[in-house]
């Protein structure tokens, strides 16, 4: 049985990650849960279904690469049924058999695929010309160098170029260095006559270079899925652990309602509304409520009713100033023509006041920004430290502070705000009103409980010709639970999926060669090498084979982290050094498994002791 343990450990696990998934569906009847989340958890099923055809393919052609390991192993086997009398088409009807019955578990589509690509690596061409390979080492190396500046140094480039061209840089440049590698190792180490000449390393070397050789295309996608692995799996987990820590800091209140306030007709009419639509925004969120039978004082507390401006000159360009040229030049992909939100003093101070944030004074010529979104802090910080004015109503205010103001107004799931203008009171008019928001708690003395009051109000969102928005914090929190289960199982569903592929792949590998190199084992003994040595140099070899890979996926999944660091920072995902360490943990579980089974499998074969 010792040949079908790594067979089993990955057929074990596939059939767990299906049954998982499988059980989503069957379990969410048991929860109670409010209908946004159940809709979110049936998007999570569509999703998986989706993907899991995807992952049909990658255990698919895992299953055939089992099997033809296998069915190797039993030649002998099928050599002796011949001579004892069997036909080969009884012997033939037997592997039919045998291979229906995998292909069942492994589904037909992975099989094919599984099947294709396993005759691919068959077919890797070898280069042994020292020199040859070294220019291609060296090409490889400077062509993936550029692929990790465009996704670090130049990310104000990657808006602009093609994603796909780093990515297909990076998919060629590995593939080119294992090829180039497999030429240079046994090179350089036999010029390296107190390693070479040490113990077995010239047999171990020969070894490490003739299966790095013959296996370039599969250590190439091996490193790939381990590097797909490494990204998916820091970014899911760190997206879960932002928004479980973002719910304790950016949901201070229980609800915002808010409505564009005072649309002229031929504004109203360009975004959508109808006339009455249109007259309705004169009316204020009390009044709104009052139609709705809703009485303020009864259901809310602690209530702040403030308001938004702007004036349609303010664009981001505008307030840059003279801090414009140079930042456009390094952050492109910003829409610059965006109009700024504008608040009073004094609305801003009630709104931190419910928030139990720090209050402020103006001048009557000073303006302060505040935001909490980390790209827009960093361009205003540029402009805030230099002393830019701004001009709002032809009056020119000063910065009080040279850096931001950490906060936000509404109510969100990350820290989205990219910046409200901060003025004195005189500095606005009523022309200028843009939206109108009240912020409120729930009054518990209302005899209602949260969620009901939740579920009404989310429903005079239906109600015709009243522009009312309601954002709450119960409803915020279950859709951000709900993105985070569906970020995280996809990012642990996809993530094993690969690494167990990708460290099964390696095993059967693995234990194939030590099959085929019994004899040579056998030869190390009889020319006087002990056991120990032996062992030593099988550890060697599967350690350097399951390593290989590894190094090289780490090595892209440092510039692969700052690139996906950069994207969450835009979703107001921060830390990932917790994710990271997780992560490894996991690596180190079932990567590490893999290998420690490998060797002692090996190590059984090769020394014709039970396993």
């Amino acid at each position: 049985m010792k040949d079908y343990a790594i067979y089993f450990m990955t057929l074990i696990l596939g059939i767990a990650i299906f049954y998982t998934f499988n059980a989503i569906e069957s379990q969410t009847v048991l929860l109670n849960v409010s209908k946004s989340t159940r809709e979110i958890i049936n998007f999570i099923i569509d999703m998986l279904s989706g993907i899991s055809v995807f992952v049909a393919f990658v255990l698919g052609f895992l299953m055939i690469y089992a099997n033809r390991f296998l069915m190797k192993r039993r030649s002998k086997e099928f050599g002796l049924y011949l001579l004892l009398g069997m036909g080969k088409r009884s012997v033939s009807v037997l592997l039919f058999l045998e291979t229906l019955f995998i292909g069942m578990i492994s589904l037909v589509f992975g099989f094919i695929i599984g099947f294709f690509a396993s005759q691919v690596m068959s077919i890797v061409v070898k280069l042994k010309n020292p020199f040859l390979c070294t220019i291609v080492f060296l090409l490889s190396s400077c062509g993936l160098g550029y692929a990790y500046y465009i996704v670090t140094g130049g990310l104000e480039r990657w808006m602009t170029v093609n994603i796909f061209l780093p990515i297909g840089i990076g998919m060629i440049t590995t593939f080119l260095i294992f090829w180039s590698l497999s030429g240079l190792i046994l090179f350089v180490v036999k010029r390296m006559n107190g390693v070479y000449f040490k113990g077995l390393n010239s047999f171990t070397f020969r070894q490490i270079s003739s299966k790095i050789n013959t296996s370039v295309f599969s250590m190439t996608i091996i490193c790939l899925m381990l590097f797909v692995t490494i990204c998916i799996l820091s970014s899911s987990i760190s997206i879960n652990n932002s928004m479980t820590k973002n719910y304790k800091t950016l949901l201070p209140a229980d609800i915002v309602l808010s409505k564009p306030k005072a649309l002229t007709t031929e504004r109203g009419e360009q975004l959508g509304f109808t006339r009455e639509q249109i007259a309705n925004s004169y009316l204020s969120i009390e009044e709104n409520l009052q139609q709705l039978n809703i009485d303020l004082n009864q259901y809310f507390t602690d209530i702040a009713t403030v308001f938004m401006y702007k004036q349609m000159d303010f664009t981001i360009q505008k307030a840059l100033g003279n801090q414009y040229e140079t930042i456009e030049k390094e952050y492109s992909y910003i829409n610059f023509n965006q109009i700024n939100q504008i608040m009073t003093i004094s609305d801003y101070n009630r709104v931190a006041t419910l928030y139990g944030k720090e209050t402020y004074t103006l001048e009557e010529n000073e303006y302060l920004i505040v935001a909490d979104y980390d790209g827009m802090v960093t361009i205003w910080n540029q402009a805030l430290q230099v002393g830019e004015n701004i001009t709002i109503n032809n009056k020119t205010y000063k910065p009080k502070y040279t850096t931001c103001i950490n906060g936000f107004v509404e109510l969100s799931a990350n820290h989205a705000n990219g910046g409200i203008f901060i003025v004195p009171d005189s500095a606005v008019n009523e022309h200028m009103l843009y939206k109108e928001l009240l912020i409120a708690n729930y009054n518990e003395d209302s005899g209602l409980e949260k969620k009901e009051i939740d579920a009404y109000l989310l429903d005079t969102e239906k109600i015709e010709n009243i522009l009312l928005t309601v954002n709450t914090k119960l409803s915020i929190y279950e859709a951000s639970i709900g993105l985070g289960a569906m970020v995280i199982f996809l990012g642990l569903y996809i993530g094993i999926v690969f690494l167990v592929a990708s460290a099964a792949i390696l095993a059967l590998k693995e234990l194939s060669e030590s099959s085929d190199n019994r004899e040579r084992f056998q030869m190390l003994r009889n020319l006087g090498a002990d056991e120990s040595m032996i062992y030593q140099a099988l550890f060697r070899q599967i350690f350097i084979f399951f390593f290989f890979p590894l190094l090289v996926a780490i090595i892209h999944s440092i510039f692969g982290i700052i690139f996906c660091n950069f994207l969450l920072e835009t979703m107001g995902v921060k830390q990932m050094l917790q994710s990271i360490v997780i992560t490894a943990g996991i690596l180190v579980a079932i990567y590490g498994g893999y290998f420690s089974l490998t060797y002692f499998c090996s190590k059984s074969i090769i020394g014709n002791t039970k396993f």
